[in-house]
């Protein structure tokens, strides 16, 4: 009986340590989920599992990107976003440009 006891909690044990590796090793992605009116879109970067849809549930809001406005409006909280790549957020293509972008504008206006 003690045996049996024993076999079911390593068990349990070994299912347990499977489910948390799963869960830490999930892939999160920094992207971009759509807002505003029709025809007239705004950008939100968001961190976001990368199973989530577009405009589905994220973890965090850090930026917000609007292509309509004249020079194209990109701002990022800093802090949040050197936070989630440090944790292994990986950024989608496009906001990996935006981010570059940003980078050099504070840079020019820095100088």
């Amino acid at each position: 009986m003690l045996l049996h006891s024993w076999l079911f909690l390593r068990e349990a044990h070994n299912l347990f340590k499977e489910y948390i590796g799963t869960i830490t090793k999930m892939a999160i992605k920094l992207r971009l989920t759509r807002a505003g009116a029709k025809k007239n879109p705004f950008y939100r970067v968001v961190v976001a599992n990368s199973k989530s849809p577009r405009d589905g549930k994220f973890i965090e809001h850090i930026g917000i990107y609007d292509p309509s406005r004249d020079p194209a409006e990109v701002r990022f909280q800093n802090e949040r976003l050197d936070y989630w790549l440090s944790q292994g957020a990986q950024p989608t293509e496009t906001v990996a440009h935006l981010i570059r972008r940003a980078k050099s504008e504070t840079a020019s206006l820095s100088s």
